[in-house]
């Protein structure tokens, strides 16, 4: 039995992730090459979405997340042109809501009747009927987990149509190679500021474990930011003052 190599930083990105020719023009020409550009692509801020509602008790003012299934799902024509799904959910309780996305007709192909799933959005309340208007939506994994609810999420910055749910699905299939990363910061630093370790808080941005890890590794890597920018500026000045001095001048940094 041959064991699969250690996926490294450097390895091609497309070594490990599947897309279409037209998302890896998109990658290229963002600059996504390797595993390790797209593991330097950290969130720009996160939501939390581990609260789970039912639609009896769901607050029509808020984005709400429910457990259910759809039923009877159609694509139908409207008169003016516009394509749209429609399907009816039902949440755990029995309650049940309609679901529609406009527009948006690949949809159609990612939706299956009578499969436990989550569904978000905001909820309309017209003529006694509830509805979701394009709402997100989830199946659980093999594992039973999902990747976009029931716990705080990555948001990250979109690059072209690269999405936000899209980073979030790639950047799991490369994981593994986060363990990868090498402390920059001196140990003595990192001890006395008591800072998470580099490749623990880089691991922490992606996955949030909780809130308050998730504080740690902000102000992990805030903290490293500012110390290697003032460390390049200081040596700087140092190898001008050298340069001044002479070669024989010795300026401990």
């Amino acid at each position: 039995m041959m064991l699969r190599p250690t996926l490294m930083l450097h390895d091609p990105l497309l070594d490990y992730v599947k897309t279409t020719p037209h998302f890896k023009t998109l990658l290229a020409k963002a600059g996504f090459h390797s595993v390790g550009h797209v593991l330097s692509h950290f969130p720009r801020t996160y939501e939390d979405h581990s609260n789970f509602s039912t639609l009896a008790k769901a607050d029509i003012k808020n984005i709400v997340t429910v457990w259910g299934t759809l039923h009877d799902i159609e694509k139908i024509q409207t008169k003016r042109g516009h394509k749209l799904i429609k399907a009816r959910f039902v949440d755990e309780e029995g309650g049940e809501a309609e679901a529609v996305w406009f527009n948006q007709q690949y949809i159609a192909s990612q939706l299956k009747e009578n499969r436990k799933m989550v569904i978000s959005g905001k909820l309309r309340h017209e003529y006694g009927t509830l509805s979701f208007m394009s709402p997100k939506h989830e199946y659980p994994g093999r594992d039973g987990k999902l990747l976009h609810f029931g716990k705080v999420v990555p948001v990250y910055p979109e690059v072209d149509k690269l999405s936000t749910d899209w980073f979030r699905s790639k950047i799991l299939i490369v994981k593994a190679a986060i363990t990868e990363y090498i402390e920059v910061l001196p140990e003595e630093v990192v001890k006395r500021k008591q800072l998470m370790p580099r490749a623990e808080a880089i691991k922490e941005l992606h996955f949030p474990t909780k809130v308050q890890e998730l504080e740690r590794a902000k102000k992990r890597m805030a903290f490293e930011e500012m110390y290697l920018l003032q460390h390049a500026q200081l040596s700087k000045k140092l190898k001008h003052q050298r340069e001044q001095l002479g070669q024989g001048v010795t300026i401990p940094l």
